[in-house]
Order: C-alpha cells, then sequence, then structure tokens
C-alpha cells in the first residue's frame, strides 16, 4: 500500500498485546502503531495532509480483519 514499515523498530512495544490479549481464550490483540508525521500536521496535533490515508488503512484493516474473522454460523437441518 506504499507505506514503510517496521517490526520493532524503532520501538519494541507490546503494552496493548501483552495487557489485553488471550489466546488461550480466544481474545487476540493487535498493536499498530502510526508515526504521528504520517497523519499531522507540523504541530503533530492537528490533522495533516496525510490524515486520510492513513484513516483509510485503518479502516481497510479494520475491514480486512473482520471478514477474515467472521465464520458462517452453522444452520441445523430442519
Amino acid at each position: 500500500m506504499g507505506w514503510t514499515v517496521a517490526l520493532n523498530a524503532p520501538y519494541a512495544g507490546g503494552f496493548v498485546v501483552e495487557h489485553h490479549g488471550d489466546p488461550a481464550n480466544g481474545i487476540h490483540a493487535l498493536q499498530l502503531e502510526i508515526d504521528r508525521r504520517c497523519y499531522c500536521g507540523l504541530d503533530l496535533r492537528s490533522p495533516g495532509p496525510g490524515f486520510d490515508r492513513a484513516a483509510r488503512l485503518i479502516a481497510d484493516l479494520a475491514a480486512g480483519l473482520g471478514t477474515s474473522l467472521v465464520r458462517p454460523q452453522a444452520i441445523a437441518a430442519e
């Protein structure tokens, strides 16, 4: 999608997944960090030129995860 990505660089996060995920009980967590310079203005507080692009990335990711996680419900024969 044209983004530059890094895995655990320059920061090795993990707080979200360590404290909120519990895969053994079916609770999975994903931590995605986006550099504010990608979506904020020069003050790093207001929306910048990349805001819409970052919002689309998050929306597309959420939609894709939702689609891949939906399991068809079994329908009992009558």
